[in-house]
C-alpha cells in the first residue's frame, strides 16, 4: 500500500480512510476511520436527536394544553363555589331560620320560674 506521509502519527490511505498510528503504543492496532461510515453515523445521530427534540416539544405542548384545560375547570368550579356560598348565606339568614323554627311546632315559653336550691338557680317551665 502506498501511504502519503502527512505527520508522524497521521496517515492517509486508500478510499478516503484515515489511519491513526501510535508508534509509542505497540499493543493497539492502527485505528482506521472510514469517512462514509462517520458521515452515516453523524446523520443517524442527527436524525435521532431531531426526532427526540420533536417528541419532547410535542410532549410539552400536550402538557400545556392539559394545564390550560385544568385551569379552566378550576375557574368554573370556583365560580360555582362562590354561587353556592351565596346561596348558603341566604339559607342561613334570620328570616329563613325563623320560618324553620315555626315549622317545628315548638311550644313558646311564657313564664319562667326560678327554684332556689342552695344558691344555684334552675329553670323550670310551669304548666
Amino acid at each position: 500500500m502506498n501511504f502519503v506521509h502527512l505527520h508522524p502519527t497521521l496517515w492517509l490511505g486508500y478510499m478516503n480512510s484515515l489511519v491513526l498510528h501510535f508508534p509509542l503504543i505497540s499493543i493497539c492496532p492502527p485505528l482506521t476511520l472510514n469517512f462514509k461510515k462517520l458521515a452515516l453515523l453523524g446523520t443517524g445521530l442527527l436524525v435521532f436527536f431531531l426526532s427526540f427534540y420533536v417528541f419532547q416539544v410535542q410532549a410539552i405542548i400536550n402538557k400545556e394544553y392539559q394545564i390550560e384545560k385544568y385551569q379552566q375547570t378550576v375557574t368554573g368550579l370556583s365560580k360555582n363555589n362562590s354561587s353556592l356560598e351565596m346561596e348558603a348565606v341566604g339559607f342561613n339568614s334570620l328570616e329563613n331560620i325563623e320560618k324553620k323554627i315555626e315549622n317545628l311546632n315548638l311550644v313558646k315559653v311564657e313564664e319562667i320560674k326560678y327554684i332556689l336550691i342552695s344558691k344555684d338557680y334552675l329553670v323550670r317551665e310551669t304548666k
